[in-house]
């Protein structure tokens, strides 16, 4: 049978808004910078409060929607400030938040294990802080702030029945009221911090995504909606991500982020794998013995540090010698240890 000549295929074009179109796309955000706040208003700025009381005060506002307020506040979410000047401390390899272990006079960065003395980048000063808050205590902080009926919203939508919605003009809740929610007379993040420094790997997109959910809440500038405002409250104004959303153009910080996973060692450029549970000290340190023994050449560019909380982490630069060490290393016997390659979160 003679060959069949295959028609050529037209080359894929990549379709894309213009600028133009992109920045009409999405709703105003404003930043309000927290660093020089009085510590005693609280977690609510002065730009807030505006916000809010704007909001309730119109009318096509309030026929649109509630004031959705965000705050991810979780059970393992700490955020460390400067007392004196309120800079975060943060990673200076990587950016995330850094935390200092407990009986440790280091700040330690769980993303990429860079460590530093607890001294504040800004203004040198020695004395830290930690940042700490629930939804339930700002709902009732918020409802006497804004003399106004708010309702809390928390938890991930379930399969089984779901309580309604409170039907009151401000909302307040973890990222799940976002998904709660068709439409929002504005969306303010109390503490984007909270989802922009978070250690997981997948932090920036992470919280891309939430400023997309709350850009479909409250509609976008070019459709001529009056109430097409954002609002992220942080001690980081100038990261690249607010930066490009305040833009209207938020596929800029892609550049910065391959960038950044680059140069702190983070997949794609690296693999690597968490160690947990009850037996992972003992794992770990026989993983350790192993990274020692090894011949130069498999074992240089790997390394076992600690995470805390019976948590280790394990760093090479490609997945062949590292899963090659995973299978070679004995595993204690009993139950109680986790391994987890290419972890979702550090």
């Amino acid at each position: 049978m003679p060959p069949v000549a295959l028609a050529a295929r037209p080359a894929l074009a990549t379709v894309a808004p213009t600028r133009l179109e992109e920045r009409a796309g999405w709703p105003i955000l404003e930043r309000v910078d927290r660093r020089g706040a009085d510590p005693r208003s609280g977690i609510f700025s002065e730009e807030f409060v505006r916000l809010a009381r704007s909001a309730l005060g119109d009318a096509a506002a309030v026929e649109r929607g509630p004031l959705v307020c965000v705050y991810n506040r979780t059970g393992g979410a700490r955020l460390l400030a400067c007392r004196h000047c309120g800079e975060l401390a943060r990673c200076a390899r990587c950016g995330a938040a850094a935390a200092q272990p407990r009986g440790e006079q280091v700040l330690r960065c769980p993303r990429c294990d860079e460590t530093r003395p607890v001294v504040c980048a800004a203004c040198g000063r020695l004395r830290m802080k930690t940042l700490r808050a629930g939804v339930s205590r700002l709902r009732e902080e918020l409802e006497a702030l804004l003399g106004a009926d708010v309702g809390e919203v928390a938890g991930p939508r379930g399969a089984g029945v779901e309580s309604p919605i409170p039907a009151t003009p401000v909302l307040i809740g973890t990222e799940a009221v976002l998904h709660r929610v068709r439409r929002a007379a504005a969306v303010a993040f109390l503490d984007i911090d909270l989802h922009l420094l978070a250690p997981r790997l997948s932090a920036t997109e992470d919280t891309l995504a939430l400023f997309v959910r709350a850009a479909r809440l409250v509609g976008a500038r070019g459709t001529g909606v009056p109430w097409a405002r954002m609002q992220a409250q942080t001690r980081v104004p100038d990261h690249p991500l607010l930066q490009a959303v305040a833009l209207g153009e938020p596929t800029a910080v892609l550049a910065d982020e391959v960038a950044i996973r680059r140069v702190s060692a983070l997949p794609p450029f690296a693999a690597l794998a968490v160690v947990s549970g009850a037996l992972a000290p003992a794992y770990a340190e026989s993983l350790r013995r192993e990274v020692e023994d090894a011949p130069t050449t498999d074992g240089a560019a790997m390394s076992v540090a600690p995470l805390g909380d019976e948590r280790f982490l394990l760093r090479a630069d490609t997945h062949d010698p590292l899963c090659d060490l995973l299978a070679r290393t004995p595993r204690p016997p009993g139950r109680g240890l986790r391994v987890e390659v290419d972890p979702v979160s550090l």
